[in-house]
């Protein structure tokens, strides 16, 4: 196999990481550096950022966020809904993410003072101004808010977990492995062409819940210890790109929302000593 990796900067940990793996298999794989995409042929895997990867794969690589089968409560420990821009709430604390475009937009945001039309309807007074207007076309996720104590990332390489990483918060509070791997067999069971992917979690003092998972075209390397299948896991991202990449199903499946009489999300399937904490 070729790879064809971007280069966009003399400390770029990731390819560092993966041109020291090719180097040592040189008789099966081979890699040229560029900081120009280029359209790749069927032997060729691109690695690099999300646009790169896309211009030279010539696709819009749609998110994956959380998969219908995973959206229950025993995953989410929150409530999670997809929203048109017209339907996002007008008031209340909740975290809104882009859920059509991957590293778009996503924060915690007070919808009393941060939510109005006119964050899809701005129009810029000029070339420089970069007051943030979120697109109408978009499909957006709205979720309570899961009091976070630590995060981590899953890494699955074919299929098996490779390496689990606290990049957030307590390193101490461990997550717990038995949700993991029951995720990871659902995935694995319903998935034909994701093989190689990450798994983000969030912990507290009870509880672990699902944020997001990715593809491994468009996730970080936030350890530094790697085995020789992580030259797979990247071909394995690009295949799902080329072989499915399909658009995050939005219908049914999403857990029901619950707001309270003033319209701010009403906090559901919380205990007491959670929300003490």
């Amino acid at each position: 196999m070729k790879f064809l990796i971007e280069m966009y900067g003399e400390l770029d940990i990731e390819a560092i990481f993966l041109r020291e793996k090719l180097d040592r298999y040189k008789f099966i794989h081979s890699y040229d550096s560029t900081r120009i995409a280029k359209i790749c042929k069927d032997d060729t895997c691109p690695v690099g950022t999300i646009p790169f990867v896309e211009r030279c794969l010539q696709l819009h690589e749609n998110p994956i966020e959380i998969p219908v089968y995973l959206r229950t409560d025993e995953f989410l420990k929150r409530d999670y809904r997809f929203m048109k821009w017209n339907e996002v709430p007008r008031t209340g604390r909740f975290f809104l993410k882009d859920a059509s475009n991957l590293k778009k937009f996503g924060k915690i945001v007070n919808a009393d003072y941060e939510i109005s039309d006119e964050l899809w309807n701005y129009k810029p007074k000029n070339r420089f101004d970069s007051t943030l207007v979120l697109s109408k076309q978009s499909d957006y996720i709205v979720s309570s808010l899961f009091p976070v104590k630590s995060e981590y990332r899953v890494y699955v390489f074919g299929g098996s977990i490779e390496q689990i990483i606290c990049y957030d918060g307590d390193c101490t509070l461990f997550p717990d492995m038995n949700l993991i791997k029951k995720a990871v067999t659902l995935i694995n069971t319903n998935e034909k062409w994701l093989k190689s992917y990450t798994i983000d979690v969030m912990v507290n003092n009870r509880e672990t819940a699902l944020i997001e998972i990715h593809n491994f075209t468009s996730c970080g390397l936030y350890g530094t210890l790697w085995s020789d299948h992580l030259i797979q896991a990247y071909i394995d991202g690009i295949n799902y790109l080329k072989y499915d990449n399909r658009k995050l199903y939005t219908g049914k499946g999403d857990i029901p929302l619950k707001l309270n009489a003033d319209g701010s999300i009403m906090m559901t399937n919380t205990s007491s000593e959670q929300q003490e904490e």
